[in-house]
């Protein structure tokens, strides 16, 4: 079974959505915006990502199941690409400006922690 099948009621209103033309317009503003925010924030970083036109970007963390681990613990949701074959990698869905800031600042700190982290040598492979 497929994880993330979208029951009738969810594709009814989906549908309902798209003659939106508003709602569709303003969603597609945000998602380009949070694009272009995130890879804006995550090349400052100094992080390798995939550009997208979808409302994710694929981010290299290094550790990625243990960054949403320490990321979720503040907050924050994002999702490891392990089951990918990608455990290096985290997948962040574009939000409204404000959460998509929360989430650069929350991933910087974790980042920012486990390299401290790692200069102390407290840990090997993760943290």
């Amino acid at each position: 079974m497929n994880h993330l099948s979208v029951n009738a009621i969810a594709q009814v209103a989906a549908l309902a959505a798209l003659d939106d033309t508003k709602h569709v317009t303003r969603t597609r503003r945000l998602n380009n915006r949070s694009l272009r925010f995130f890879e804006k924030e995550i090349k400052r970083l100094g992080l390798e990502y995939v550009p997208s036109a979808a409302n994710f970007v694929l981010v290299k963390v290094g550790a990625g199941a243990r960054v949403c681990q320490e990321m979720q613990r503040r907050g924050v949701i994002v999702r490891p690409m392990d089951s990918y074959g990608l455990p290096e990698w985290i997948r962040i869905s574009t939000g409204t400006m404000a959460e998509n800031r929360r989430c650069i600042d929350t991933l910087s700190e974790v980042l920012r922690l486990a390299k401290m982290k790692e200069c102390r040598g407290l840990f090997a492979n993760n943290f």
